[in-house]
């Protein structure tokens, strides 16, 4: 999140305000576009099957 965070706010010439309200929605698109959620899935339907 920080590397592309930082690049566009860099490249962008953000003000301090504007650079700190692009982090939520930099935070969710790098979460979202790592597969994160599909992990997460795979991950409470095994810890589901282990309590039976």
């Amino acid at each position: 999140m920080a590397v592309l965070h930082d690049h566009l706010s860099y490249s962008m010439n953000f003000d301090p305000v504007t650079n700190i309200w692009t982090i939520v929605p930099v935070t969710a698109a790098t979460y979202y576009g790592t597969g994160a959620p599909a992990e997460d899935q795979i991950r409470k339907a095994a810890e589901k099957d282990k309590k039976g």
